[in-house]
């Protein structure tokens, strides 16, 4: 960046930190931008765990929920199914629909996930096959409850029904909270008056800062009157650029010991201008490290940056 101010203009720097302090003091004078930022710094926390996948803690999830569950383990304990692969096969060898999936299954016992009610039969078929009747040629029927255990199945439609309803209000609930978040997060954030006043101060603040990349043009020494000045290459190769650019195309290379006219004309650190008659504007550029130091020439040089 360049050093549009001198280094010792502390005025500017000054001007540059009354900026931001304005500019803070404008965004935090409302008080409903302060409540929002201190919500904002608690809640940014809960609102990034809120995001996550995972089923909620046992401490946050309804009782109807683990209540269901806590009789679904039992009936899988009483049929002695270890595996949730077993509950797949045992599905399908009743042949119900929609089938069941072990992974599936997996994840409802994993998260407590209260599935549909007709999903939730097929389960219940496998794990409570006693309520059903036998399926035989003539009964197509699958899900045919025994007269006499017609109670029991009312049961587990009231405690799954319990179940669903108090799932479904659950995560409603955490959709708000999440969504209240969020906007408190947005209402937290500065306006765009208070960031542009950020901006323009950061841009004088760097403007005014001395520049550590690009060092002051340098000029070369003085020639003694009528002189000129030149050096000798040293390093190869040294080739000539036609600006201080290591980037651009070389015009042409230079050979150990061809001695070089310097122009006595200021140049940034690191290069060289040099005299070149044959190619426009008079003269180009070198490297600096590959040269000696220019000097007075002891003797009227030759054409040599031909």
């Amino acid at each position: 960046m360049l050093d549009l101010f001198p280094a010792g203009a502390g005025w500017v720097r000054a001007c540059a930190v009354l900026a931001v302090v304005l500019a803070l003091t404008v965004m935090l004078r409302d008080p409903g931008r302060r409540a929002a930022v201190r919500q904002f710094m608690q809640g940014g926390r809960a609102a990034t765990e809120g995001d996550s996948s995972a089923s909620p803690p046992a401490a946050e999830r309804p009782e109807e929920v683990d209540r269901l569950w806590d009789r679904v383990e039992q009936a899988r304990a009483a049929r002695h199914l270890d595996s949730f692969q077993a509950i797949e096969y045992a599905a399908a060898n009743l042949n119900l629909k929609p089938p069941l999936p072990d992974s599936t299954v997996e994840g409802w016992f994993g998260n407590r996930t209260v599935p549909v009610w007709e999903r939730f039969r097929v389960l219940l078929r496998v794990l409570e096959p006693d309520l059903f009747r036998q399926v035989d040629g003539q009964q197509r029927n699958p899900f045919a409850v025994k007269p006499e255990r017609r109670q029991e199945w009312k049961a587990w439609e009231a405690v799954h029904g319990a179940a669903l309803a108090a799932d479904r209000r659950f995560k409603k609930q955490q959709r708000a909270r999440k969504k209240n978040l969020r906007k408190g997060a947005r209402q937290a954030s500065p306006s765009s008056k208070a960031v542009s006043w950020v901006w323009w101060a950061a841009i004088v603040l760097a403007a005014a800062s001395p520049s550590s990349t690009v060092a002051p043009p340098q000029p070369v020494p003085s020639p003694s009157p009528g002189g000129r000045l030149c050096a000798y290459v040293t390093q190869e190769p040294a080739a000539v650029y036609p600006g201080h650019d290591r980037r651009a195309s070389p015009l042409k290379y230079k050979y150990i010991n061809d001695r070089i006219v310097v122009a006595n004309r200021p140049h940034p650190k690191g290069w060289v201008a040099v005299i070149t008659p044959r190619d426009d504007p008079g003269y180009n550029w070198m490297l600096a490290p590959v040269l000696t130091t220019p000097k007075p020439c002891t003797a009227p040089p030759p054409d040599t940056v031909q």
